[in-house]
């Protein structure tokens, strides 16, 4: 093992400590210019894959990133920064972080962990997940 592993292994496991809640995802627009939405749960592994994607090639990236564009074009949503490694897992020793402005729908609630959690960057304006604030309390 070497440094890193173990922030790695959490990153990769985070998603799967909450359970996928409803998005909204929206219909065609309606004559007088309303949108409807109808209402989807994701799976885990969808909110997984929408934190976190590990490819071992470089010339898969673009497949993959394609794949996420297609989805979100198909699901009415438009695709949001996710993290991508490429190549072995025992490579990687840098760690870059960014704050996202709009996250992913299938995986909100993990995001919203990471930016309070990890670094305590508190937004008013952010959903409240019960899940969350639970998980938050019992690692104080």
């Amino acid at each position: 093992m070497t440094l890193g592993d173990d922030d790695l292994a959490a990153i990769r496991l985070l998603p799967y400590l909450f359970n996928p809640v409803n998005i909204k995802i929206p219909k065609k627009t309606t004559g007088n210019n309303v949108t409807k939405y109808s209402m989807r749960r994701p799976t885990k592994l969808e909110q997984a894959c929408a934190v976190i994607v590990h490819i071992t090639k470089i010339n898969d990236l673009k497949t993959t990133h394609e794949e996420k564009v297609n989805r979100a074009f198909n699901c009415g949503l438009t695709v949001q920064p996710y993290i991508a490694i490429v190549g072995n897992l025992e490579e990687i020793n840098n760690t870059i972080s960014y704050y996202l402005h709009k996250y992913p729908q299938e995986a909100e609630q993990v995001w919203w962990f990471i930016q309070d959690y990890f670094f305590k960057i508190n937004n008013n304006l952010k959903k409240k997940f019960k899940s969350v604030q639970s998980l938050i309390k019992d690692l104080q």
